[in-house]
């Protein structure tokens, strides 16, 4: 979070230590009124000290006004000195009437070796951004350090270029990286947020087609000139969309690592009304294979509604691959394929998982006319969505669970089937459900793996099953073509279990009441409807009698009921068999098989 300020410090170190050749011995140089203009980035440095450094003055000045010899990457690589210190260092910024400055304050670099420094510490930072629209934002950071910050490859990545970035490896930008005490005042007293420490490693970068300045220089001309006509008006030309594929690009050359942070606190306001948040811990990653989002203890109170959340995590997420997809598109200038392929554009999703969510919010849709509304509150032991298997951007795994979801039933609601809940005798429910599924290319079939609710003291329905002739063409994005191939698959194999935990006897008491019967006497008539009702729908045969004989047996005794099909063909049942027997299901039994169970 926030490590646009240290990049910024790197790039700042970067301009003002470009060294070049190394000359007799060790001197101190000091240089006043140093300033340079990136184009996007303006930065001024008022005064310069190097201690031990084996340049002249000469030969300094003559590398930070750019007369120097040698490119920006061979000058900062020949730096050797003992120490330097900036007071203070100005950084501006000015993109469509968007204005930043930040201003860094006593600067100080130990031992450096050919252009990578040793450790870096500013005693902090302050700035604001202010826009026309938005308003001003201003924001303060106290200590800031980092630990072998290369400047030869911050150079190497802001004004290099090489043909293939990704045949060069990425390197690291720094060893580690610290600062805390982040304050941040919103516009117009609408709050404040502030974190206390945030550490990052591992935060890699290489040069890309393009230097990235360059690429940002062109990038915001195109942008104020859009400005400046009143905005986009038509598609951009070619060479505006490999411009725009430039920047999309560094994404491909840029790790942040990882970032952790503690200690956040925030206060919004609207109107009358005000939230206030804390996070005790965070850490975000975007190396390739374990890219992700953890948040530990986090706590939202808006007034009258609240959340608590113990841990959350996102994993296995990635953007990459959909930014370099994106690159790819604009580099070619095909603005069809932005239309036609845009599930390449999707990021890898990985999985979401959060526990211990509790939420707290009061009820509008109650009858009640006077008085506070009533408090809804609802809690999840754990929740998990995941997706797996892209296919062009595409999941071809999914699984979606909640264990212990729970929240009282509000007696003033005006829901049908909560009020049905309630006159069951519930005041509360606590359900659990999960939606397992994923595709095998290689067999072409899609596994149902699990298809499961349940709610404590009612009752647990669980589906198990497998489609054959799932080709690829079911996750295309060409919507036609995946609805042919979805009526092309076929039902293989096809499991159902029912289990009651109580909630068929409310059932049966409550329906008993309404027509005045016990419910021994109503549960009979129901076993009686079942096994003579079933077998004149299903017909005779082996599949049909077992399933009349457990469905009798599980309405006169509710406890588990199991049904377990099969295809009699390999191939299973698609679509032209159902058609077939459609409206005759005796003539489906011919085509699989049956086993059912009652317990």
């Amino acid at each position: 979070m926030k490590r646009t300020f240290y990049l910024a410090m790197i790039l700042a170190v970067a301009a003002a230590l470009g060294l070049a050749l190394v000359p007799a011995r060790a001197a101190d140089i000091s240089l006043s009124s140093l300033r340079y203009d990136f184009g996007v980035i303006s930065i001024t440095i008022p005064k310069l000290e190097v201690r031990g450094t084996d340049l002249s003055e000469a030969q300094l000045r003559g590398i930070l006004d750019g007369t120097g010899p040698g490119d920006a990457v061979s000058r900062v690589s020949r730096l050797q000195a003992a120490s330097a210190s900036i007071p203070e260092l100005i950084m501006e910024q000015d993109i469509g009437g968007a204005k930043q400055k930040i201003v860094y304050r006593d600067i100080t670099m130990d031992t450096i070796t050919a252009g990578v420094i040793s450790r870096i510490r500013a005693a902090g930072l302050s700035g604001d951004m202010s826009d026309k629209a938005a308003g001003a934002v201003q924001f303060r950071i106290g200590e800031m350090v980092a630990e072998g910050v290369d400047i030869p490859l911050s150079a190497r990545a802001l004004t290099g270029s090489v043909p293939v970035p990704q045949a060069v490896p990425l390197a690291p930008l720094y060893r580690t990286m610290s600062y805390r005490d982040y304050v941040m005042d919103l516009p117009l007293g609408a709050g404040q947020v502030s974190v206390a420490r945030v550490t990052g490693r591992e935060a890699k970068a290489r040069p890309g087609k393009e230097p990235l300045l360059d690429a940002m220089r062109n990038v915001m001309a195109m942008a104020e000139k859009q400005t400046a006509q009143g905005g986009v008006k038509s598609e951009p030309s070619p060479a505006d969309m490999v411009m725009m594929s430039r920047v999309f690009g560094f994404f491909d050359n840029f790790e942040y690592g990882v970032i952790d942070a503690e200690g956040f606190k925030g206060s919004v306001k609207t109107g009358k009304d005000s939230t206030t948040f804390t996070i005790a811990r965070m850490r975000f990653s975007d190396q390739p294979q374990h890219g992700g989002l953890a948040i530990s203890d986090l706590s939202v109170d808006a007034g009258p509604a609240k959340m608590s959340l113990a841990e959350f995590e996102m994993r296995d997420f990635s953007y990459r691959d959909s930014l370099r997809a994106l690159a790819t598109m604009l580099e070619r200038g095909d603005m069809a394929a932005l239309k036609t392929e845009y599930t390449k554009l999707i990021p890898r999703l990985g999985t979401i998982r959060l526990k211990g969510l509790s939420l707290e919010a009061p009820d509008t849709s109650g009858r009640r006319r006077q008085g506070p509304p009533d408090v809804i509150r609802a809690s999840v032991k754990t929740m998990e969505l995941g997706f797996g298997q892209q296919v062009d951007g595409i999941p071809t795994a999914f699984r979606f669970g909640a264990e212990e979801f729970a929240a009282p039933l509000p007696a003033s609601s005006r829901e049908s089937a909560v009020r049905d809940l309630i006159a069951m005798g519930y005041k509360a429910v606590n359900l659990s459900w999960l939606a397992d599924l994923a595709w095998q290319q290689d067999k072409e079939q899609l596994t149902i793996k699990a298809l499961n609710f349940s709610g404590k003291d009612m009752a647990a329905v669980a589906f198990a099953g497998q489609l054959g002739n799932v080709s690829k063409d079911a996750f295309s994005a060409d919507t036609a073509l995946a609805q042919v191939a979805w009526l092309s698959a076929t039902a293989q194999r096809l499991t159902m279990t029912f289990e009651n935990f109580g909630g068929i006897e409310k059932i049966v008491a409550r329906e008993a009441g309404k027509a005045n019967k016990t419910p021994e006497a109503l549960r009979r008539e129901w076993g009686t409807i079942a096994a003579v009702g079933l077998p004149a729908i299903l017909g005779d045969s082996a599949g049909a009698k077992a399933i009349t004989a457990a469905v009798a047996r599980f309405v006169a005794r509710p406890g588990k009921l199991g049904i377990d099909i099969r295809s009699r063909s390999p191939d299973g049942i698609g679509v032209a068999d159902a058609v077939q027997v459609m409206g005759a299901p005796q003539a489906l039994f011919d085509k699989i098989d049956v086993q059912a169970r009652a317990e």
